[in-house]
């Protein structure tokens, strides 16, 4: 599948050929789409193709995707499968930068996007952040929506964050 005809199947695609154009651009490792992936991430009408573009651009490593998507995070009147994924492909970002967004929204009422803040802090996470992750472990019975555990998240993030200091 060539970039453009992946753009396009993103952009207008049936459900199956628009995950599978956001795969194939991952797979193409090329950063030139990541513009036309912001836009359609800031004004698509349709969340899953919004949430599909953060999934890429996240998987892409953008740091161009930093700033959009913290402010997807934070906006609690965004859909709660595209915070979600706001929040996991900060993770893949990878920048201290989003430390701030992900503790304010660490313990969300929504379990996805709470999970995938704690998930996020096993790559931005410091060992200054331990102590909230701490209270999230013994303090969060939620499960996301796949059935895993908030609290054993972020537990896995403490453990991440040690090990990166040792």
């Amino acid at each position: 599948m060539t970039e453009s005809n992946a753009l396009e199947q993103l952009t207008v695609g049936s459900r199956l050929e628009m995950w599978e154009a956001a795969k194939a651009l991952v797979a193409a490792e090329n950063h030139q789409v990541v513009p036309k992936l912001l836009d359609l991430m800031a004004t698509s009408c349709d969340a899953e193709r919004r949430v599909a573009a953060a999934w890429t651009l996240g998987f892409l490593r953008s740091s161009a995707a930093l700033e959009p998507l913290i402010k997807i995070l934070d906006n609690r009147s965004e859909p709660s499968t595209l915070r979600d994924q706001a929040a996991e492909s900060l993770g893949y970002v990878s920048d201290p930068k989003a430390r701030e967004v992900l503790a304010r929204n660490l313990f969300d009422e929504n379990a996805d996007v709470a999970f995938s803040c704690a998930f996020a802090f096993r790559t931005v996470g410091i060992s200054d952040d331990i102590p909230l992750l701490e209270k999230l472990a013994t303090k969060s019975s939620l499960t996301n929506s796949y059935g895993a555990y908030v609290a054993q998240e972020a537990r896995e993030a403490i453990e991440q964050i040690r090990s990166r200091d040792k």
